[in-house]
């Protein structure tokens, strides 16, 4: 490779033709020099990269976790984070998806280097596709990166000195988030404006001709033919059309009479069948361009697909454009951001419904369904609209069947047959909830260092020895107990663990800890009733 650059740039007066089309793009049949700049310069192109990037970044990828019964999304996970709000320091999540699918679309790849530190991903860093080259060496998939001014590749591959040859970087694929397209390979993708040139390069064409002719040939709108003799020099007939103009174009002078005077002729200029055929063509590239990318229509499209309702036209975009880069998007990210322990109890998901929205009408309706079918609850129903809970509205039950306040029952009678909550267990509910999240933060925690190579061993005493007593000891504290019973709670998860840990192979071991933190949340329980019986002895 780097001799392949020597040589061509060797004669300056003569560089080999690869490297022209590096800088100026390939040039296509219809003569006009197509790259990534002038093909998202002509319009179809533009809304269609700009639809389904932004698209891919407005539907949250969400890291889920698989439990008992269902699942959950994993919302203290480093990699949650990372992938659903700030995937570095300078972009939000929807500006990095939509980068990197853009990049995918128009040149086959989309790829962001994964910075990681003690094998937990900490940064993904995106990689420009003129930059970047991937091949398979061995058997084995690398990616070629020319060094920015930044050189922060060295943060991805361990010391810069390693895979490192002056500003060429070569890093691992299991360190690449590869966004692939259409492949001829399998772990390169096909440009799509080297591919298309031609198709794209004929669109290009045909804009630049038009410009061309709106400002050195346009046609004018009439033609006036005056007897022979009647203008004796070229002033007169300026004159005249001068005038002519002045009260009659502008739209406040639309409509106005004309009047011809000495046997003078007007004729209006009409379309050709050249020109229609012009503007037949360019529709015909239009549709070139949709098939391309996967659309099924553009605006203004004359024969565009209609659908009942627009949700339904969303499912078809959702099913012929949109799925199969969804599917990339999860297997790539499940297999480049987890470790094969996390994989068998997380996955990655998009949430869809961002994309399905319908009318409040309908949303209502469906909603309405799911409660009398005891799908959702009540307060489930109210956090899909937007709305915050109410008590006692947790219970699945269909209103339409569920019996109400027997006849002859008073309101007041039902009211004093209802719990009544005193303010102790109001207290005691809040420590028992306050100290079940503080135990789901621990169990996290526990498991993601389970789930990583390393000695867990070594890992357990420092988190135990000083890191999580101080903060359940203010946890404990906040709620009127002492630091003793946040350092006796530390000592038994310490215990109960090592023992684990030394009944278990390494292979077992994250899912033997996962059995174990889900008994976990009941603890919460017994630490509130010593909490509460320090309270009552002071």
């Amino acid at each position: 490779m780097f001799g392949r650059f020597r040589n061509s740039v060797s004669g300056v007066t003569t560089p080999a033709q690869w490297l022209v089309d590096w800088f100026r793009g390939p040039e296509s049949d219809s003569g006009v020099n197509v790259t990534v700049e002038s093909a998202l310069g002509y319009s179809p192109i533009w809304y269609g990269v700009n639809k389904i990037a932004g698209h891919i970044g407005l539907l949250p990828l969400n890291l889920h976790r698989r439990i008992e019964r269902g699942i959950e999304i994993a919302q203290n996970n480093p990699v949650h984070q990372l992938m659903r709000y700030r995937p570095n320091d300078y972009q939000t999540a929807m500006t990095f998806r939509k980068t990197l699918m853009m990049h995918a679309l128009l040149t086959g790849n989309g790829r962001a280097a994964i910075v990681r530190e003690n094998g937990v991903p900490v940064e993904l860093l995106p990689l420009m596709p003129a930059n970047t080259h991937t091949c398979l060496v061995n058997g084995e998939k690398w990616h070629i990166v020319t060094s920015s001014d930044e050189e922060r590749c060295s943060w991805v591959s361990g010391p810069a000195d390693k895979y490192r040859d002056g500003k060429i970087y070569r890093i691992r694929d299991e360190d690449v988030l590869h966004i692939i397209g259409l492949s001829w390979n399998g772990y390169q993708g096909l440009s799509l404006v080297q591919i298309a040139k031609d198709a794209i390069g004929l669109g290009l064409a045909a804009q630049k001709a038009t410009s061309r002719s709106f400002k050195n040939g346009s046609k004018p709108g009439v033609v006036i033919e005056a007897p022979i003799g009647m203008f004796r020099d070229d002033k007169d007939a300026k004159e005249f059309i001068d005038h002519f103009n002045d009260y009659h174009e502008g739209l406040d002078n639309q409509g106005r009479a004309a009047l011809l005077r000495e046997g003078m002729k007007m004729s209006t200029v009409t379309m050709s069948a050249q020109d229609a055929q012009w503007l037949e063509q360019r529709q015909f590239q239009r549709i070139d361009v949709a098939a391309l990318l996967g659309l099924e229509t553009l605006p203004g499209d004359a024969d565009s697909v209609s659908y009942s309702s627009l949700e339904q036209k969303n499912i078809a975009y959702l099913q012929n454009c949109l799925g199969p880069w969804i599917e990339n998007w999860e297997q790539e990210t499940h297999y480049k951001l987890l470790t094969p322990r996390e994989q068998r109890r997380l996955f990655f998901k998009f949430d869809e419904s961002e994309l399905l929205r319908t009318d409040n009408k309908t949303k209502a309706e469906t909603i309405t369904l799911l409660v009398n079918g005891r799908i959702i609850n009540p307060n489930e129903a109210r956090e899909k609209l937007g709305m915050n809970p109410v008590e006692g509205l947790d219970e699945f039950a269909n209103p339409a069947i569920t019996p109400g306040t027997p006849s002859g029952q008073s309101s007041e009678d039902e009211q004093q047959e209802q719990e009544i909550l005193t303010p102790e267990d109001a207290s005691r509910r809040a420590i028992v909830a306050h100290l079940q999240h503080r135990i789901k933060v621990e169990s996290d925690h526990v498991l993601r260092a389970a789930g990583n190579q390393g000695n867990y061993l070594s890992w357990l005493d420092r988190f135990y020895g000083d890191k999580w007593p101080k903060t359940m000891a203010a946890a404990c504290e906040t709620m009127g107990g002492s630091r003793q019973l946040a350092e006796q709670h530390c000592s038994e998860s310490h215990q109960q663990l090592v023992e684990i840990a030394g009944a278990v192979t390494i292979d077992g071991l994250a899912d033997a800890v996962a059995e174990t933190v889900e008994k976990w949340p009941h603890r919460a329980e017994s630490l509130t009733d010593q909490i509460l019986g320090e309270l009552i002895n002071v």
